[in-house]
């Protein structure tokens, strides 16, 4: 009995010693697979470290890029500071010009009817007169400068807040000076300088004597026709491009044919008068209007454009009379406001006209509000520039 359960206990014996075998093997087995994994883990992490050095790396080259792009970009943004610095000093000199011009008026009208051709009878078939031709004055020779006038250092002295102020404070000094059934417009910095006179006929009627005045007195004459601007947004037609000025075509010479027009406040179509006629001496007497008939004139828009139709719907408001004259369109939604270059649209959502300012759209009102300051300090500089001598 004793041998069978020795060699029972042995059995079991061996049996427990085989199992713990086994549970050594699997375990051994479970070490080596979390050994395997453990190495492939330190692979991948070493893998990862390389890739964010090098992910490092290009970071830096990025940022040694955007520096030098930065850098670039602040060079780009000085030159186009300096070029529109230039752009508002040459708007400036053509402001400039308009006024020296119109405030040259009545001295040269003086010099003309002080010559002694200015006391002979003319030919009005052979040369014509300014009225004429549509009222177009024809600017001096290159060599001639422009006479200082009493008007142009009273301008000088008087330090207008605002820039209408200086427009029709401008044009009302040059009708109490005397010009006589004159009047002068300004076509804004980039489209042409012209200035529009017709009082030759005034003028010459104060120098002739009353036989030479009773004898011209008998020509008929006949309303002018409509002017260029008013056929072209009759019929129309598209807007004359504005390029002439960049060509260089100047103002002062573009003297001869039809007076060419921007869209805007049209002039008058004022009827030829003679020397003599009870008309001339009624438009001599209302010479002393004051200066806001100039602005009976609605601004008319152009055809087919509904940014336009808001600018003339805003300027022909009684409150925004005196902002009128400033707008000259140079292209769709594209406008000249004084020597400012601005873009107009109109909100669909409010049905309103708003101007780019400072790289925001505001409301056309805000923008003349804020504007009207910048305008009269550029209109005061161009009253310290002269007419270069050529």
């Amino acid at each position: 009995d004793e041998i069978s359960s020795w060699q029972h206990e042995s059995k079991s014996t061996q049996q427990l010693v085989q199992e713990l075998k086994g549970e050594l093997a699997e375990r051994d087995q479970r070490f080596m697979t979390i050994q395997a994994e453990s190495t492939r883990h330190q692979v991948n992490s070493q893998q990862l470290n390389d890739k964010v050095q090098q992910m490092g790396n290009q970071l830096a080259h990025a940022e040694d890029a955007m520096a030098q792009m930065l850098s670039s970009n602040s060079f780009k943004d000085r030159v186009v500071k300096e070029m529109t610095d230039q752009v508002n000093a040459s708007e400036t000199k053509l402001h400039s010009f308009q006024i020296n011009e119109l405030l040259g008026c009545r001295q040269r009208l003086t010099d003309q009817s002080a010559s002694p051709e200015a006391h002979r009878p003319k030919d009005h078939r052979r040369e014509p007169s300014p009225c004429a031709t549509g009222g177009l004055l024809r600017l001096p020779s290159p060599s001639a400068t422009i006479p200082a006038s009493g008007a142009a250092e009273r301008l000088g002295r008087a330090g207008s807040p605002g820039v209408t102020r200086d427009l029709w404070g401008l044009y009302a000094s040059a009708l109490a000076s005397g010009v006589d059934d004159s009047l002068c417009q300004s076509y804004g910095a980039i489209e042409s300088s012209k200035i529009l006179v017709q009082a030759e006929a005034s003028a010459r009627s104060r120098t002739q004597s009353p036989a030479e005045t009773a004898s011209s007195s008998n020509t008929a004459s006949s309303p002018a026709p409509m002017s260029f601007c008013s056929q072209r947004c009759a019929s129309g037609g598209i807007q004359e491009p504005v390029t002439k000025m960049a060509a260089g075509l100047s103002p002062a010479r573009h003297t001869s044919g039809v007076a060419h027009q921007p869209r805007g406040v049209h002039s008058l179509a004022a009827p030829r008068r003679s020397l003599g006629s009870p008309l001339a001496t009624a438009s001599s007497q209302a010479s002393v209007a004051p200066s806001f008939m100039l602005l009976a004139q609605s601004y008319r828009p152009q055809p087919g454009d509904p940014v336009d139709s808001k600018v003339a719907q805003f300027a022909n408001q009684p409150q925004n009379s005196a902002s009128k004259a400033l707008f000259c369109r140079l292209g769709e939604g594209v406008y000249l406001y004084g020597t400012h270059r601005v873009s107009l649209r109109v909100n669909t959502r409010s049905d309103s006209l708003e101007a780019l300012l400072d790289e925001t759209w505001v409301s056309a009102e805000e923008f003349v509000h804020r504007t009207q300051k910048s305008q009269a300090v550029h209109l005061q500089k161009a009253q310290k520039f002269r007419r270069p001598e050529f």
